[in-house]
Parts: C-alpha cells; sequence; structure tokens
C-alpha cells in the first residue's frame, strides 16, 4: 500500500488526536517464483491500481502514531508463454497500517507494519489460458515512506513491501488437461496520496 497522511493542525496549535481523508494510486509490482527462481513461462506487467482511505494521527510533539483503514483496488496482467490471451486480475484489500513517525517542520518521515484484513481476487479476461489465480497478501507486511503537510493538506509516498513471499495459486488450462500451480510470490507498490485533515 505509499499512501497519503493528514495533515498536521494549524501552525502554533497543538492537538493530541487529527483526523482525516486520503486517496491516491498504486504502481503495482506482481513477481512471481518457482524453486525461488522466477518461471520464465508466466509473468506480470506492471499496473496502476488505487486506494482510499480514513486516517487518524496522536500527536506526541516531534514523533506521531498513524493508524489508518484502507481500500485498496491493485490490478494486474499476467502472461504465459505458449497460450493465448492474458488474465487481467483485480486484488481488493483492505489494510490497517500502524505508522510510527518523526516530523521536522513541514516533512514527515514514517515506517510501521501494515495488517491485511481482505483478500478478494477475480480474474477479469476473455480469451485465457489462465483460468483463475488465487492472489493473497499476508495477514502483515510493512509500509515506509515520507510525507508534506501544507496547512490541512498532505501529500505523501510509500513504499509497501512484504516481509516474506506469500503462497499463491494458478489454474491453467490446456495443458491438455486443467492443473493447478503453486508459486511463490512478492507483491509490492509504491503508492501516492493526497489527503486533507478536518
Amino acid at each position: 500500500a505509499l499512501f497519503c497522511t493528514l495533515a498536521a493542525p494549524s501552525f502554533g496549535q497543538f492537538r493530541l488526536i487529527d483526523f482525516g481523508i486520503k486517496g491516491g494510486i498504486n504502481v503495482d509490482r506482481f513477481e512471481i517464483f518457482k524453486d525461488g527462481l522466477k518461471p520464465s513461462d508466466i509473468w506480470n506487467k506492471g499496473s496502476v491500481g488505487y486506494h482510499v482511505g480514513l486516517v487518524s494521527r496522536i500527536n506526541l510533539v516531534a514523533l506521531h502514531i498513524q493508524p489508518e483503514l484502507n481500500y485498496n483496488w491493485h490490478r494486474m496482467n499476467i502472461e504465459l508463454e505458449g497460450h493465448t490471451g492474458s488474465a487481467k486480475v483485480t486484488a481488493q484489500t483492505f489494510e490497517v497500517p500502524v505508522l510510527a513517525g518523526i516530523k521536522l517542520l513541514f516533512l514527515r518521515l514514517q515506517a510501521g507494519p501494515v495488517f491485511n484484513l481482505m483478500n478478494n481476487t477475480k480474474v477479469k479476461s476473455g480469451n485465457t489460458a489462465i483460468e483463475s489465480v488465487d492472489i493473497t497478501k499476508p495477514t502483515m507486511s510493512f509500509a515506509a515512506g515520507l510525507g508534506i503537510d501544507l496547512f490541512k493538506l498532505t501529500f505523501d509516498i510509500r513504499y509497501n513491501g512484504q516481509f516474506k513471499r506469500a503462497n499463491q495459486t494458478i489454474m491453467v488450462t490446456g495443458e491438455p488437461s486443467s492443473q493447478t500451480h503453486h508459486y511463490k510470490t512478492n507483491f509490492n507498490n509504491w503508492s501516492f496520496s493526497l489527503g486533507y485533515m478536518f
């Protein structure tokens, strides 16, 4: 999930807790591995998704803790050599980042764990050898990035990664019969966000 965090209170005024909203785009990368190596017959093209969410921030002078609740929509295009067509896969997730950070003037540096509450994957394609893809993210991943606060507006960039590769399932037809393949995958992205603090 990089994201926009939501801005600090007005200059000269300290508030213990802030609340806001955010939204932005994700630049996703989905890597597939077999026996520790990327298989030559399956690959993913990079794609762009989006996210929206709610943000809270507990201010502790220069330090802060920032829990969020974000809905993420990801899109991937998986292809197989030797087969016609490609699988256009969408993945929807609800994520709860809990970031700790430090603020220097208007610049914030943040990092922390991300808890994944729900994963929903769909194959949306016509003529393709990939019948189904079960893409799940680990129950806990991480995020790190920086942000800028300008009055009530905030701008953020984050890298969202995984602590370890996840197990995924891909169902392929025409081999000559349908077969289920299991792979290790790495699902990460950069996120760019704009937010508003109330």
